[in-house]
């Protein structure tokens, strides 16, 4: 029987054949590695030999399953454009179940190109060397399972646990904050998150060296390897002798990120709806149009973008019309607040879940870009409303920070606020040496 055998998700799939119960309690599975090999392919493997254990013990465990010392584990590399079909050929899996198998697999990856970064290994039997399981791991948190073992198909999905593992973390800067983590050998995504929760405070270009930041954090961590940051829940971060504080705080579900007097740390708007290419047209009152050949007043900035980029609302709101409208094409548009509005046109799609009366959050993905209506390309038109009336959104969208915490939840806030405070004060570089106080 597996011993700490992972959780299982609710969704298993089970093709055409199913082995009874009692073949899959004996499972002895697993390992980790990586891609494939065809016969067309000079293959370059890694082969293990699990010993045999001693009396009544365990040998090894891989992915929570017992393997036994009857084991092979293979650990295939392959080429970028190798098939799935050419893999499982060249490991002599069953002809007759290959095409049960693809058709499994496909819910879980691109049978036609093997992804490259997702390690794929074979469990095979020492005695017969036949393929009885293969492993796809998804990521370093799931992996699937495939039993492939006689004429049965049994696809499962399973979850590791995941360790969540409280930190604090103190760095003084040389150059950047990525460099800093780094030569600590440091997690370095905490770098891109702390540069997204200041960017309002922080000139994260004018940073020098005797900068300086600290940072409470949650590591996401399994197997003991960290594979994330789940949550940064306080930093403060000096620049030029001023400190900037953010400390996390959930409402309604959602994180947000305030001071430590309870203001936020993010404008009411994005600066632009879209990571764009360039703008193809500002606006103004008298612009040619380049498919009805007449002039008349653009009301809105053209981003031009390639098809499928995704589309975010500049803020929070809610959607109160969304379809197609000839020129405009796939189309959506968001009320703000009684004062602000926004438009979205000219869409390919629209993104899953969005209707009539969504409640979105700034930054939420709404669609993406397309060229339906009057458009001569791929491109986000973005209108602009405020107070009724359509404005240039360049200089309409207000540089005014959202709402602070709500009234109701300061008291418990100002509590949090002083502990994590208390704790960045006493945290010590990864040399061992005390910053300056914050």
């Amino acid at each position: 029987m597996p011993e700490n055998k992972p959780r299982k998700k609710e969704s298993s799939i089970k093709m055409k054949y199913l082995k009874d119960a009692s073949k899959s309690i004996l499972v002895s599975l697993i390992v980790a590695a990586m891609f494939g090999c065809s016969e067309n392919v000079k293959e370059k493997e890694e082969v293990e030999w699990i010993p045999a254990p001693p009396i009544n013990r365990i040998s090894n465990q891989l992915y929570g399953f017992v393997v036994d010392y009857e084991t092979k584990v293979i650990k295939p590399k392959i080429s970028r454009t190798l098939k799935l079909s050419d893999l499982l050929h060249a490991h002599k899996v069953d002809k007759s179940i290959i095409k049960d198998v693809l058709k499994a697999a496909a819910a879980h990856l691109d049978v036609s190109k093997l992804p490259t970064g997702q390690p794929i290994t074979f469990f095979k039997s020492k005695e017969k060397g036949e393929v009885n399981y293969f492993i796809y791991e998804k990521s370093k948190e799931e992996y699937v399972v495939f039993d492939v073992r006689e004429d049965s198909i049994c696809v499962t999905e399973y979850k590791k646990e995941i360790e969540i593992v409280r930190k604090e973390l103190a760095v003084e800067i040389e150059s950047t904050i990525h460099n800093a983590l780094d030569d600590a050998g440091l997690n370095v995504k905490i770098a891109h998150k702390t540069s997204e929760i200041l960017e309002c405070a922080v000139d994260f270009f004018k940073i020098k060296r005797g900068d300086m930041f600290k940072v409470i954090y949650d590591e996401e961590v399994v197997n003991g390897q960290a594979v994330g940051i789940s949550a940064i829940h306080a930093i403060g971060f000096v620049q030029g002798g001023k400190t900037f504080y953010a400390f996390r705080h959930e409402i309604d579900g959602k994180e947000f990120y305030f001071d430590e007097n309870g203001n936020s740390l993010r404008k009411a708007f994005l600066k632009a709806p879209l990571k764009f290419s360039r703008i193809s047209s500002g606006y103004t009152k008298s612009r040619f149009h380049p498919i009805l050949k007449i002039y008349r007043p653009h009301e809105g900035i053209d981003y031009a973008a390639p098809t499928g980029s995704p589309i975010m609302t500049i803020g929070d709101g809610e959607i109160i019309e969304m379809g197609y409208n000839g020129g405009n094409g796939n189309y959506i548009k968001v009320r703000h607040n009684k004062t602000y509005t926004t438009q979205y046109l000219h869409m390919s799609k629209f993104a899953k879940g969005m209707k009539r009366g969504t409640k979105v959050t700034q930054g939420d993905v709404i669609g993406y870009v397309g060229s339906t209506g009057l458009a001569t390309g791929p491109h986000l038109c973005f209108r602009f409303w405020k107070d009724g009336a359509q404005v240039n959104p360049s200089t309409h969208i207000s540089d005014t920070k959202s709402n602070p915490i709500p009234a109701s939840e300061k008291e418990e806030y100002l509590l949090n606020v002083k502990e994590l405070m208390d704790k960045m004060h006493k945290a010590r570089t990864y040399t061992g040496k005390t910053l300056a106080s914050l």
